[in-house]
């Protein structure tokens, strides 16, 4: 080969040397503008993933041979991923912030190359199992600074490792200013979604003391357990609960789990009362209870003793999960027999956090994109899931109400027929009483009084004159319990007669006022006025003490107004006007449509006051 042959040849071969290593330069360059700022950039870096721990420059000469990967990942893993990228920056804010939409990322380390030196500097360390204080920017999802002066070029390497688990994440750029614009709004966001659990949980707390209903109660903790969960799958928890710990954040979610199982299996069996509608599903329930108890035993003696089998634990874990929520959805659907609108509420509410749970799962592995903004599925299907239960309970409340009063109404309706029947029973005997001193004792007292009065016509105080003061005591008796017809006689001349004949056997003083009275009153309003003024004298005589009683009746607009007062002993501070005679009283004015009203002072008498409508 000649001489002209041997320099072509070489030309080729630094032809190709020179195209791979411009080549394997090749990573993606991102341009930083104004209009960068917030953007996902997942899909603009080189990404690729080993088990073997890289040293920043081996990574960074792996990434310009791979070049830009889609990323996805599926099942367990051990591997370390590596993202890679050049910015320019075109603007003049030269610090920017690189989030990571993933809180539970083991470890994160940020590389950045000196554009001097070109060695690669660890800017950042952090990650779930770092504790927080670590951190330069405070923010619940891992915010890494990113310095970059106007018109300058950087390359970054991002490190990012979870044992024992999947791996998916967004990248989003920031410039400083706007991300913490946005952090503030994100922060607010949180605020009113937590604010509105709190709100449900004090009622669920107010109800629960209320009524001692253990479905308030056991709900009240499963959202309490949830919106821990929430804290913790959001990463803020691991700001403001516990930032100083690296133990916590990685078990916290697992652990939290279990409760959930622990507060919705007794919720469910309480709002639906299973131990009464379906007693075998009660037994299953409690027997998933008992399973899942022993495996959180296990899983907590293995922590304890630091020889967790992550991956077989998650695995039973999940498995026992998968059939408790089987089994409460089907049990959902057999309550729709039982329960219908109940269980409506339920499986409508139960169907959207299932749902969200299972987009959050299998986001996990890249097969959907893993929402956050504004809010994650998980987020948005647990207050969907509290709304619609909540719902479901308040309605629950309100048919109770509506029972209890129709009970209520039935109650009352059954007390008035009886004390209805009574007084009518009273009535109806007072006037056979009556009867039967007028027709009997009276006839024949009157046939006495005539036999002794012809054997003794002249003797004044003799038995002619006892027999006949008895006569006037029967006739006077018979009266009281039954006044003669107001055909005959007016209500007027009744009631002033009957307070006429207590005054003359009582020790009371009775004063009468009667003013306006008509004289076409119906015979029903005029009996029961009658019987009320007389219930409330006897009233007077049992139990006043008193030495004056006044009683007016006073006829104004339509109305009947009657008051009586006293000014004796009064009713004792503890007792109610519940005795037969106030009963006789409130029923007597309820049936004429009227209105009562009972005040004493003790030691200072009794005041009643009437008020009967006239035009009924």
């Amino acid at each position: 080969m000649d001489w002209s042959n041997r320099a072509l040849w070489g030309w080729v071969v630094l032809f190709f040397i020179v195209c791979g290593q411009a080549t394997a330069q090749q990573l993606p360059t991102l341009q930083l503008t104004d209009t960068v700022s917030g953007q996902q950039i997942t899909d603009s870096v080189a990404i690729f993933h080993t088990k073997h721990r890289l040293e920043p420059e081996q990574a960074w000469k792996q990434l310009q041979d791979s070049g830009r990967t889609q990323f996805r990942d599926f099942g367990f893993t051990d591997h370390r991923y590596w993202v890679g990228m050049q910015l320019v920056n075109h603007t003049d804010s030269d610090q920017w912030v690189l989030e990571i939409e993933n809180p539970h990322i083991d470890y994160i380390t940020l590389y950045a190359k000196s554009p001097e030196t070109g060695e690669w500097k660890e800017v950042e360390q952090t990650g779930d199992n770092l504790p927080y204080y670590n951190r330069e920017i405070s923010h619940y999802n891992p915010a890494l600074p990113v310095n970059l002066s106007e018109e300058s070029e950087l390359d970054l390497l991002i490190m990012l490792y979870k044992r024992h688990s999947s791996l998916n994440f967004n990248l989003r750029l920031w410039e400083r200013t706007n991300f913490g614009q946005q952090q503030q709004v994100r922060y607010t966001l949180y605020g009113g979604y937590f604010g509105i659990l709190i709100l449900v949980m004090t009622a669920l707390s107010l109800m629960f003391f209320f009524t001692r209903k253990q479905v308030y109660l056991w709900y009240l903790f499963y959202i309490l357990v949830t919106s821990f969960y929430i804290l913790a799958d959001t990463g803020l928890a691991h700001q403001f609960i516990y930032p100083g710990s690296a133990t916590i954040p990685h078990y916290s979610r697992m652990v939290l789990t279990y409760g959930f199982l622990f507060t919705f299996i007794p919720f469910t069996q309480h709002y639906f009362s299973t131990s009464a509608t379906l007693p075998t599903c009660h037994r299953i329930f409690n027997i998933l209870l008992g399973i899942t108890f022993l495996h959180f035993l296990i899983f907590t003696t293995w922590f304890l003793v630091g020889d967790v089998n992550a991956i077989l634990a998650l695995l039973t874990k999940n498995i026992i999960i998968l059939i408790c929520l089987l089994f409460l959805l089907y049990h959902g659907f057999i309550q729709l027999r039982v329960k219908q609108i109940l269980a409506t509420f339920y499986l409508a509410a139960f169907s959207a956090m299932l749902l969200s749970a299972v987009y959050k799962a299998i986001s996990q592995f890249g097969l959907v994109p893993r929402v956050v903004y504004p809010l994650t599925p998980l987020q948005i299907g647990f207050l969907t899931e509290t709304i619609i239960l909540s719902a479901a309970l308040g309605w629950e409340i309100r048919q109770i109400n509506r029972k209890q009063i129709r009970f209520r109404s039935r109650i009352n309706k059954l007390q008035n027929e009886k004390l209805r029947a009574y007084v009518d029973g009273v009535e109806q005997e007072r006037h056979r009483i009556a009867r039967d001193l007028h027709d009997s004792v009276g006839a024949r007292l009157s046939h006495l009084k005539r036999l002794a009065e012809r054997d003794k016509p002249n003797e004044k105080n003799g038995l002619p004159s006892q027999i006949k003061n008895i006569l006037e005591e029967v006739r006077n008796i018979s009266h009281r319990l039954a006044p003669p017809g107001l055909q005959l006689t007016s209500l007027e001349q009744n009631i002033k007669k009957l307070v006429h004949d207590f005054n003359s056997t009582s020790s009371i003083r009775y004063r009468l006022q009667i003013l306006d009275l008509p004289n076409d009153l119906t015979d029903k309003l005029a009996n029961h006025t009658y019987r009320l003024i007389q219930e409330g004298i006897n009233n007077i005589e049992k139990h006043s003490q008193a030495d004056n009683a006044d009683i007016q009746l006073i006829w104004h607009n339509d109305k009947l107004v009657l008051t009586i007062e006293d000014d004796g002993v009064g009713l004792p501070p503890d007792q109610t006007n519940d005795g037969i005679g106030f009963q006789n009283l409130e029923y007597r004015t309820k049936q004429m449509g009227g209105s009562i009203e009972i005040s004493s002072t003790p030691s200072k008498g009794v005041h009643l006051l009437i008020i009967l409508p006239t035009n009924q």
